[in-house]
């Protein structure tokens, strides 16, 4: 014999099973907005280390090609004409 639910029962079981549907629907939707936060901050991250990556070798080529420069006028002019004034002495930089 199964015991009958009562009315105030079954209403009560309704609304706290309307309520579980209610907290997984936020979850989900908490969730996709997290996911495409995350997703923007991991191409930011990614333009961040490209541009790291291209400063690095920009500072590379420029230190050879004022290196060349000290032999080669072309060289210097070339440079100095795209506004890199080396002067008359090449002095590295200093470390950190």
């Amino acid at each position: 014999m199964t015991p009958e639910v009562k009315s105030w029962q079954f209403r009560s079981l309704f609304l706290l099973s309307l309520a579980c549907l209610a907290v997984a629907f936020s979850v989900m939707l908490v969730g996709k907005s997290t996911q495409q936060i995350q997703a923007e901050i991991q191409s930011q991250h990614d333009r961040i280390n490209q541009a790291a990556s291209a400063r690095q070798f920009l500072q590379g080529v420029l230190r050879d090609a004022s290196e060349i420069s000290l032999h080669d006028p072309a060289m210097a002019d070339f440079l100095a004409r795209h506004g890199v004034n080396l002067g008359a002495t090449l002095t590295p930089p200093k470390s950190p």
